[in-house]
């Protein structure tokens, strides 16, 4: 059973969030939002962030994330990564 070891949560009122949180069993997570284009056709909450772990096979994880008006944008060296082909002319 993980313990909490640390948490923090802050809110920003309409302007955002920031929180993060770590337990004893190597998870920690972090995350911030914050009111993009406020009032605007354009208004939108970018979040960004990161979370740790230790998976079943003793592997240490870290997955940043990106969430915006282009999507769920997550970067990992565990997640598949897309080739780009090249076009020599």
């Amino acid at each position: 059973m993980a313990q909490i070891l640390k948490y923090t949560n802050e809110n920003m009122d309409s302007e955002g969030y920031a929180f993060s949180f770590e337990t004893s069993d190597g998870i920690s997570r972090q995350e911030s939002a914050m009111l993009r284009h406020a009032g605007t056709p354009m208004e939108a909450l970018e979040v960004q962030g990161s979370v740790n772990w230790i998976g079943p096979d003793g592997i240490h994880y870290k997955l940043n994330y990106l969430a915006d008006e282009n999507g769920f944008q997550p970067q990992g060296e565990h997640l598949p990564q897309l080739e780009t082909a090249r076009i020599d002319h």
